[in-house]
């Protein structure tokens, strides 16, 4: 059995942002099953498989910003949480939990009707992290009520995100990334999530996990955004990597929005914040000399609205340890257990 080696607890992001978004909208992908008599098609992806041999997979799909913007979601927005829904015949199930599981979202150039076979290809540049089942908890599947009992409001799976994520339809397309390994589940069997045809390609894999095994295009399951319209200014970054061994050089770069023309005019960087700025360059370099995990905190001005930071949690990682626990029997109901590591480890 493989572990991660155990992380600290995480903490919601620390933000300023009482200029820097509006109320909570939501709004359903693809757009054509926004409309409450439309019925899609049983879909797989992402957690629709969790007996063998399919119960390792991994889907990749990209949402055209058309999507979006065909439903008045033109400007930046922070993305909050996604739900899935089950198809409209799914029979009732008790559910249970992806015990460890990864979503990841981008923004990207790559357009959704030819989507490539490569799954790191297909993401942009802010390809981020936003929610790890082994640190932020299992990803739950609920009870559904079968068909008899469906409604287009009958959600299965919620994903809150570990903090927001910035997407701006008129920046690229939405790629929406979801992996887990075999032995994640732990329940009842799961039914179909719904399907739906648009402006929409999905890549995945199983059996040959993780290989791509199909890929499909006009196709993909029917999500539901939960987000805030951003306006003023917000901070954005990205790094260049975030997990090695030491001494890791980090390169960071500023995505930052603001409404204004002249745009953001100054950045504060925290790279381990500890309260005090260590650089004030738009896309600055830092090198990590010590093993841990390490917040970084940016703040951005543009001269007209009021500042706002911005705390990535856990964005930095250096000499991770991971730790294979390998048990042996050596007695009736006593085991031997061995811990071998990526790394040497010291406790």
């Amino acid at each position: 059995m493989r572990l991660p080696f155990p992380r600290a607890p995480l903490s919601v992001a620390l933000m300023t942002l009482a200029s820097a978004s509006l109320a909570q909208s939501t709004v359903i992908l693809p757009r054509q099953a926004a409309n409450p008599n439309a019925i899609g098609f049983p879909w797989t992806f992402p957690w629709g498989w969790t007996g063998q041999p399919y119960d390792g997979t991994r889907s990749q799909t990209i949402y055209a910003s058309t999507e979006l913007t065909g439903q008045s979601v033109a400007g930046p927005i922070l993305i909050d949480s996604i739900r899935w829904r089950p198809h409209a015949y799914a029979p009732a199930v008790t559910g249970g939990q992806f015990r460890i599981a990864t979503l990841e979202l981008s923004s990207t150039n790559v357009g959704w009707s030819v989507i490539t076979g490569d799954f790191a290809a297909n993401h942009g540049v802010d390809r981020k992290l936003v929610y790890d089942a082994a640190v932020d908890g299992p990803v739950v599947y609920q009870p559904t009520p079968g068909p008899t009992m469906w409604q287009p409001d009958s959600w299965c799976v919620e994903v809150p995100l570990r903090q927001p994520f910035y997407y701006d339809p008129t920046g690229g397309n939405l790629v929406l990334d979801v992996d887990y390994p075999s032995t994640s589940y732990a329940g009842s069997a799961v039914g179909r999530l719904d399907g739906m045809s648009g402006s929409v390609g999905t890549l995945g894999s199983w059996l040959r996990y993780p290989e791509p095994s199909f890929q499909s295009t006009g196709r993909a399951p029917v999500i539901e955004l939960s987000y805030r319209t951003v306006s003023g200014t917000y901070p954005v970054l990205i790094a260049d990597q975030t997990r090695g061994p030491t001494p890791l050089t980090v390169q960071f770069t500023d995505l930052s929005y603001s409404n204004q023309p002249s745009g953001i005019t100054s950045w504060a960087w925290d790279f381990d914040s500890d309260g005090t700025i260590d650089s004030t360059l738009q896309n600055p370099s830092h090198t990590y000399t010590s093993c841990g995990r390490y917040d970084v905190t940016l703040t951005v001005d543009d001269g007209v609205n009021p500042p706002v930071t911005i705390t990535d949690r856990d964005l930095i990682a250096t000499d991770e340890i991971t730790a294979d626990i390998v048990p042996t029997p050596v007695a009736v109901r006593v085991l031997q257990f061995t811990a071998d590591t990526s790394h040497n480890a010291t406790a």
